[in-house]
């Protein structure tokens, strides 16, 4: 073959950005290629950045071993190469492929080809597309920790908008590049030649194609102002205002700004807050393989300085005289200096949600999921709790934020995967005060909000949005200014932006963030991702060949899927728009009980698992049912219940008259029962102490009581000898079990590794408690915020 001196696209794009002029200059030679190969009868059908060779004389097309004829341009001379980009090939005789073979690079393929369809010249195109998006943005359209996960997104979701992930590049090249990328081949361009001409097109200046994608906004305001303005009244009216607006200073006006990560880091996107006087971000940064910590920016300056003693840190908030960052690390609540120092831990938070400081002092926060706030003094103390949870059981209080006053507080409400249960217990920002446990509703929202400047500024279908709230009177009013669009938000109700006190405001954007369904071993090592997406939980069956988890589904409600893990395929279970969850597997593996609150009530459902049948009510009654449990001899299904005011563990016989009995209650929620493989003992959380703490008791009959650890979530090893849990500081832990008779004799907890828990679901295990089942986050691969300054202008205007 001939010999090429340079370097591949992907080897570039590995260790420095590419700018617009080069972004077209290689696209153009490629697109060139690519017309030429197409007008000579040849699919390339593995186009990717490491088959791209750049060289002083220009890109090189390389690598056609999976090239094919293509119906068009048959009469094309296939000996020869065609051209001299592309790089000398065999000459195929024949199609290198059957009929619904997949072949080529999965991060790059086409729908139709991962559906095992024809390719053709717009194949390519797709490819090429996927190519141009990861040399604008420098991150591949379509992301997934498997072959399974990246092939369903290129099927179903849409690249994050170029706009969103590089603000600063051309509405021209970002409509070419989605354009190319459309799902459907009739919906792209249909040659490489129709690319080679945009390109030239906007190389050449067309159409403005320099204007930057954020400045569309304003644009579009200032033309809907010249359009309303009709006839010779509306020239005198600009003609007799032009002596004013020469005369007149300009205003401020809304800058936006692009902060880069420090060299070869990444953001938590999640985890930025500015200070209060506006001089500093602090954000959560970490490389590769390395652990996350905080780091401070001064923003008059283009460094940042990392925070010793700070790794693993989340969620950092400020005091109000800007001197001190409040966060959470090694399950503590803790306080540093913004210029280092030594650390002080404050209090317990194993898993913390969110912190807010006044001025006098005082921080409120979010110990864990499920928690109320509690409020804790800056130089040390003893918490005490400030909300009360009342009846919205399982609801948990979050991402708390003080008012000018210094009392009264906002926060959120929120239950996770339940966005929609009715007014009084669906997810929604509240008001409330350090004087009364006493709290106002005052809007719906998924995830928390800020007050800055006379306004409530929350992301509402990922638009961060601002509206008018008086704090004295505690009511909004007015209708919400739109801020930014695509801002992100996990599933914990966090979104990624905060604000000063003088008028910055700081963001991450992109498609909201997402889920892991994935396995952990016992060491703690990270294994296969069995699926991204917006998870609920995870169960693994009896033979440990399926899964079933409750996902949001594409309509937003949360339904149930089937994963095979020996076939890799996925199968939605449930279809009731409603919310499904907790799928317990039989101990057969042939049915699965869940919950479903189609009819209102959060009631007990049965469906077989291969999906022969409809689903059927198992069980309706005038309480909440969420089940977690089914005896290996098939006789009972274990559930929490709730009536609104507390939580109690229920037990429902699987024969007879399937009347269900309350089993367990206490003075707080009892939860998680969870029934020994031999029958003979039953797991379950309980509150009755003040904290969450793992029991055991006889089974079915109750009997002993016995204390397993501080914690929640037990799952029983398949012998009943050991139980696994996670403990206060978010460890998967371990206790032995000997069953003596009517008594357990119980080992000294052995915590195995640190959990991942992205929600209040701790994870599923295998009979040999070798692998967990969990949901986490995925790896954050942010390298920017966007910085925006004097961001009132924009509401003014």
């Amino acid at each position: 073959m001939e010999y090429l001196e340079g370097e591949t696209l992907a080897d570039r794009l590995a260790h420095k950005p590419l700018t617009q002029e080069e972004i077209l200059k290689i696209g153009i030679e490629v697109a060139d290629a690519l017309d030429k190969a197409h007008r000579s009868g040849i699919i390339h059908r593995d186009l990717k950045p490491g088959n791209i060779m750049l060289t002083k004389s220009g890109a090189k097309l390389m690598d056609f071993g999976l090239a094919k004829p293509s119906a068009f341009g048959a009469t094309a001379q296939l000996g020869a190469p065609a051209f001299s980009a592309i790089a000398t090939m065999t000459t195929p005789q024949s199609p290198i492929t059957l009929a619904g073979t997949v072949v080529g690079t999965v991060q790059y393929m086409s729908p139709e080809q991962i559906q095992g369809k024809e390719a053709d010249a717009r194949s390519d195109i797709f490819a090429f597309g996927a190519v141009l998006y990861e040399m604008v943005t420098g991150k591949k359209p379509f992301k997934g920790k498997s072959q399974l996960s990246v092939a369903s997104a290129i099927l179903e979701k849409d690249p994050e908008p170029i706009s969103a992930v590089q603000p600063l590049i051309s509405p021209a090249l970002g409509h070419v590049i989605e354009r190319a990328l459309a799902k459907e081949p009739d919906e792209r361009w249909q040659t490489a030649s129709d690319i080679k001409a945009e390109f030239k097109w906007i190389s050449e200046g067309g159409s403005k194609v320099g204007i930057p994608a954020m400045a569309r906004a304003s644009r579009k305001q200032r033309e809907k102002l010249a359009w309303s303005a009709t006839g010779t009244l509306a020239l005198l009216a600009i003609a007799l205002s032009w002596a004013v607006i020469v005369r007149t200073p300009t205003p401020p006006r809304t800058v936006r700004v692009t902060v880069l990560a420090p060299d070869k880091h990444f953001f938590d996107p999640v985890s930025l807050a500015l200070s209060p006087d506006g001089s500093k971000l602090a954000f959560v940064s970490s490389e590769a393989g390395q652990p996350q910590q905080i780091w401070v920016r001064p923003l008059g300056s283009t460094s940042a300085q990392p925070l010793t003693g700070t790794e693993s840190a989340i969620f950092p908030f400020w005091s109000q005289d800007s001197r001190r960052i409040g966060f959470f690390a090694q399950g503590k609540l803790k306080i540093i200096d913004a210029s280092g120092g030594g650390i002080q831990a404050l209090a317990p938070a194993p898993d913390g949600r969110g912190g807010a400081w006044s001025h006098d002092g005082t921080i409120l926060f979010s110990p864990r999921p499920g928690s109320a706030l509690y409020r804790v003094s800056a130089a040390g103390g003893t918490p005490v709790q400030v909300t009360n949870q009342g009846s919205t059981v399982a609801v948990s209080h979050r991402w708390p934020l003080f008012l000018p006053d210094g009392h009264h507080f906002i926060f959120l409400n929120f239950r996770p995967g339940a966005p929609n249960l009715g007014v009084n217990e669906s997810n929604g920002i509240y008001l409330g005060s350090l004087d009364s446990n006493q709290t106002v509703r005052l809007m719906n929202s998924d995830s928390g909000a800020r007050y800055v400047d006379g306004y409530i500024t929350f992301v509402r279908d990922t638009n961060l949005m601002a509206q008018k709230f008086d704090a004295g009177k505690a009511r909004l009013s007015g209708d919400p200014v739109l801020l930014a669009e695509q801002v992100q938000v996990d599933q914990r109700g966090v979104a990624a932006f905060s604000f000063s006190g003088g008028g910055e405001m700081v963001y991450v954007g992109g498609k909201s963030i997402s889920t892991n369904l994935v396995w952990y071993d016992r060491s703690g090592k990270r294994g296969e991702v069995i699926d991204t997406g917006a998870f609920q939980d995870g169960y693994v069956s009896p033979d440990q060949k399926k899964v079933g988890a409750a996902a949001q589904g594409s309509d937003g409600h949360l339904e149930l899927f089937l994963y095979d893990l020996v076939r890799l395929t996925k199968t939605q279970f449930t279809f009731s728009k409603s919310r499904d969850d907790d799928p317990v597997w039989s101990p057969d593996g042939k049915t699965i009980v869940f919950d479903s609150q189609r009819s209102g009530r959060v009631d007990l459902y049965m469906k077989p698992a291969d999906g022969s049948r409809p689903e059927e009510l198992l069980y309706h009654d005038d309480i909440d049912k969420y089940p977690t449990s089914w005896s290996s001899d098939g006789k009972y299904v274990a559930y929490e219940g709730t009536d609104g005011a507390k939580l109690d563990v229920w037990v429902l016989p699987m024969f007879g008259e399937r009347k269900p009995f309350k089993y367990l209650q206490s003075s707080g929620n009892t939860r998680t029962p969870r029934i020994s493989p031999d029958g003979k003992w039953l797991a379950y959380d309980s509150t009755e102490s003040g904290h969450t703490e793992v029991y055991v008791v006889a089974f079915p009959k109750p009997g002993g009581k016995f204390l397993v650890g501080s914690g929640n979530g037990a799952v029983w090893r398949g012998d009943s000898k050991e139980l696994l849990y996670q403990d206060d500081n978010d460890r998967v832990t371990s206790v032995t079990v000997n069953s003596k008779g009517d008594s357990v004799e119980l080992g000294r907890p052995q915590p195995l590794f640190q959990g991942h828990s992205a929600g209040a679901f701790q994870f599923s295990a295998t009979a040999d408690a070798k692998r967990f089942l969990m949901v986490d986050f995925p790896e954050q691969t942010t390298s920017y915020l966007t910085l925006v300054l004097n961001w009132q202008a924009e509401i003014k205007h």
